[in-house]
């Protein structure tokens, strides 16, 4: 099947989700890793000290939104070491989980594209599960799925140990050891979602 292409002219919004939400100068620094990119604009980032995480929404065309979140990725592989966080919101990942979310018609194609370009961009630092509309297989579709034991279980789940699902328990993409970049940021979940209505 042929990958999807981006099409540069319409807008989709990306929320990436990371493990930081009481620093104010690291997450000020991550969210200032996504501006500048001419064509996408960080619309808003929301942390929250108890789940200590910090959603981010990014906005614009494909391309540059894209850049811009695989900058933002690269800036909190750099200063967030998931050995130790703690929050009570479940997580498994510096960037935990990051929805590409399709704003007008016809551009869930360039969500897809997206969702794959930052796996490509990233996936041999960072494990990467893609879920949602991008998932690989069905039992991959469900975030929870992917998250579950969260950061704590993932050295034993990626090195063989007990997990109840084969589908679920490796990343679509990875380097395939657990060495010093997997132990310090941990996974991400990169998808494609509808909007969330509150």
């Amino acid at each position: 099947m042929p990958r999807p292409r981006i099409v540069s002219d319409r807008w989709i919004e990306c929320v990436p989700n990371i493990s930081e939400g009481r620093d104010e100068e690291v997450i000020e620094e991550i969210v200032d890793s996504a501006r500048g990119f001419h064509g996408s604009a960080v619309l808003s980032a929301e942390p929250d000290a108890d789940y200590n995480r910090t959603v981010i929404t990014i906005a614009g065309q494909a391309e540059p939104v894209t850049q811009a979140v695989i900058s933002l990725i690269r800036k909190s592989a750099e200063l967030i070491d998931m050995r130790l966080h703690s929050g009570s919101h479940p997580r498994m990942g510096a960037v935990d989980v990051c929805p590409f979310v399709p704003l007008a018609e016809g551009t869930h194609g360039d969500c897809m594209a997206s969702a794959t370009s930052v796996m490509e961009a990233v996936g041999d630092d960072i494990p990467v599960y893609l879920y949602g509309d991008a998932a690989t297989s069905q039992p991959r579709a469900q975030l929870a799925k992917l998250r579950r034991g969260q950061y704590e279980a993932l050295e034993a789940r990626l090195s063989g140990g007990v997990w109840d699902n084969e589908d679920t328990r490796f990343p679509d993409l990875w380097s395939g050891s657990w060495g010093e970049s997997e132990k310090r940021f941990g996974a991400m979940a990169v998808g494609v979602r509808p909007v969330l209505v509150a």
